[in-house]
């Protein structure tokens, strides 16, 4: 299972719901900006079933 999608999990809520807040996009932001790649970089989506699929 990914880390964020473990992270989610660890505290009870959906992956979504960090994503939509103001700190995530400004920490995703700094992150980014740090190790100078894109944003849609850090975050990548995995389908598929079961424990085959995550963020």
């Amino acid at each position: 299972m990914p880390p964020s999608t473990q992270m989610a999990k660890a505290n009870r809520k959906l992956l979504s719901d960090y994503i939509r807040l103001k700190s995530t996009k400004d920490y995703l932001q700094a992150l980014g900006n740090d190790m100078g790649i894109p944003i849609s970089s850090l975050i990548i989506e995995i389908e598929g079933y079961g424990k085959e699929q995550g963020t």
